[in-house]
């Protein structure tokens, strides 16, 4: 499997690279949480977090993810399941940018 190039400039995951376990995790943890509200701290990302949202079922249309086939609906459950996980972090750690994505979705539809 390829490795993600290495940025030399990257100095919080070259930290967490070098230690193990739990607080590896934490400070992954952490990491993601940063780059996640960095994304959301542009309107452009803001618009490209709702529309994954919007595909997971978590916003928008809520459209059943339910279909005949199992493979089919088992895919859908777990983009359900990664859209809710994504929605449980905004509301939870950084509710001023999902509130902020809300309303400029809200905006552009009008």
């Amino acid at each position: 499997m390829n490795q993600p190039a290495h940025d030399p400039f990257d100095t919080q995951a070259q930290a967490a690279a070098e230690l193990d376990g739990k607080e590896r995790a934490k400070i992954r943890a952490r990491i993601e949480l940063e780059d996640l509200r960095w994304v959301m701290s542009n309107k452009r990302g803001r618009r490209f977090i709702y529309s994954v949202m919007e595909r997971a079922g978590v916003v928008g249309t809520l459209e059943s993810f339910f279909n005949m086939n199992a493979l089919k609906m088992a895919f859908n459950e777990g983009l359900s399941v990664e859209g809710k996980n994504l929605h449980n972090t905004l509301t939870t750690q950084a509710i001023d940018l999902y509130s902020l994505m809300l309303k400029e979705h809200r905006d552009d539809d009008n």
